[in-house]
C-alpha cells in the first residue's frame, strides 16, 4: 500500500464528485470514494439518485436530488457549503492518483498567485496507459514573466484542460455564481454547441484573470478511453460565433473582469481574448491531423505507428506508454524516464490499472 503524509491536505482541500451515471462508473466511484475516506479528505458526492453501496462516513457528504439538472448545479450546490481554501473537481470516469493530488496541493499552497494546478492525465487503451495529449506538457521556464496575452496563448495551445483538477475555492465560487445565478458561459438549452466548444475555455480565461495556472509533471488521474457520443448538427465556426448574442455577452463580462483585475483596457482585453480563442481553434488536435492526411501521409503514419508499438513492446516499461493513444505525439525522454523511474508513481498507476480497470 502507498503511504502519503496528507494530514494538512485533509484540512485544506474538499473534493467535489458529481455523479451522472453510477451504473456505468460504479467501480471508479466506489474506488475513489474509498481512497478519499482513507486519507480523511472531505468529499461531496452529488447525484440525481441515491447511490447504493456507498458506506456512511464522516468524510463523505452524499447528496441526491432530482432537482439537479446538470453537473454545474451539483458543483455549485457543494461550493455553497465548502469552507476549505482549495477544492478539487473529480470526474466520475477518472481514477484519482492520490500521489498526484498530494503533489498538486503542495504546489498550489506555496504561491498565493496560483489559482489552479494541473497534472498529467492518462488514458487506458489496448492494455496500455497513455499520456493524454503529451504536447500539453511543454513547460516554459519563463511562464511567470510572460504577458497575459502570451500566457493565454501558451495555455490554450499547450494545456487547455484545466477544469478537472485542484483550484482556489474563492475563485471558482465566483465563476459558478456567474454561471448559475447570472447565466453566463453555460447554456445547453439555447446554445448547446457554443457551450460545448467554449465552456472550458471560458473557465480557463476566468482563472487566468484572477491568478496563474501551473502545470506539474505528475500523473493526476487515469481513465478508460470511451468512444465519443455523436453530436447532432455541426459545431459553430469562430467567425459565426462572434455574431452570437450569448458569445458576445460572455466576451463582455470577461473583458470587463480583465480590465478590473489585470488593469488592461477593455478594448485591448477583447482583442486579446478573441485572438487567443481564434488561435486555439487553429491549433489542430492529433486526431484531426490524422483525419486530414492524404494517402501517402497516412501510409507513413501507419508504418511509424507500427514501429513505435513494436519498439514499445520490447521496452522495460510495457504498461506505461510514452505515446498518446494515436501513437502520434510523445512525452520527451527526460520526462518519460523521470515518470517510469519513480517507484511510487509506477506502483500507483499499476495498482489502479490492475485492481480497477483490468481486474484479474
Amino acid at each position: 500500500m502507498l503511504s502519503f503524509k496528507i494530514n494538512k491536505i485533509a484540512n485544506d482541500v474538499t473534493v467535489i464528485f458529481p455523479v451522472n451515471n453510477f451504473k456505468k462508473f460504479k467501480k471508479y466511484i466506489l474506488w475513489n470514494s474509498n481512497c478519499l475516506i482513507k486519507k480523511k479528505i472531505c468529499t461531496y458526492i452529488l447525484s440525481n439518485k441515491k447511490i447504493p453501496y456507498l458506506k456512511k462516513n464522516f468524510f463523505i457528504k452524499s447528496v441526491a436530488s432530482k432537482k439537479f439538472s446538470n453537473t454545474n448545479e451539483k458543483i455549485f450546490y457543494a461550493l455553497k457549503y465548502i469552507k476549505t481554501k482549495y477544492v478539487f473537481f473529480l470526474r466520475e470516469d477518472d481514477l484519482l492518483c492520490m500521489h498526484g493530488l498530494n503533489h498538486l496541493y503542495n504546489q498550489i499552497k506555496r504561491n498565493n498567485k496560483i489559482c489552479t494546478v494541473q497534472g498529467i492525465k492518462f488514458l487506458v487503451q489496448n492494455k496500455k496507459i497513455h499520456p493524454h495529449i503529451p504536447n500539453s506538457f511543454n513547460f516554459y521556464s519563463q511562464y511567470s514573466k510572460h504577458t497575459f496575452r502570451k500566457k493565454i496563448l501558451n495555455i490554450f495551445n499547450n494545456a487547455n484542460e484545466s477544469y478537472w483538477t485542484i483550484h482556489k475555492t474563492r475563485v471558482v465560487k465566483k465563476f459558478f455564481s456567474l454561471v448559475i445565478k447570472k447565466k453566463f458561459f453555460y447554456d445547453l438549452t439555447n446554445n448547446w454547441f457554443l457551450t460545448n466548444q467554449y465552456y472550458d475555455l471560458y473557465f480557463t480565461l476566468f482563472i487566468l484573470i484572477h491568478g496563474d495556472i501551473k502545470f506539474e509533471n505528475i500523473p493526476i488521474n487515469i481513465k478508460i478511453k470511451f468512444r465519443k457520443i455523436k453530436k447532432i448538427g455541426k459545431p459553430i465556426n469562430f467567425v459565426e460565433a462572434q455574431k452570437n448574442k450569448f458569445f458576445i455577452r460572455n466576451l463582455e463580462i470577461l473583458s470587463s473582469l480583465l480590465e478590473k483585475n489585470r488593469k488592461i483596457k477593455r478594448s485591448e482585453a477583447k482583442k486579446i481574448i478573441l485572438l487567443s480563442l481564434n488561435q486555439y481553434f487553429k491549433f489542430p488536435k492529433p486526431r484531426s491531423v490524422i483525419k486530414n492526411f492524404n494517402i501517402f501521409q497516412l501510409f507513413f503514419y501507419r508504418v511509424n505507428r507500427k514501429y513505435r508499438k513494436i519498439k514499445e513492446y520490447f521496452s522495460n516499461n510495457q504498461l506505461i506508454s510514452r505515446y498518446d493513444v494515436y501513437y502520434f505525439t510523445q512525452l520527451n525522454n527526460n520526462l518519460y524516464n523521470k515518470l517510469t523511474s519513480n517507484y511510487k508513481i509506477k506502483q500507483e498507476l499499476n495498482t489502479l490499472y490492475n485492481n480497477t480497470i483490468n481486474p484479474n
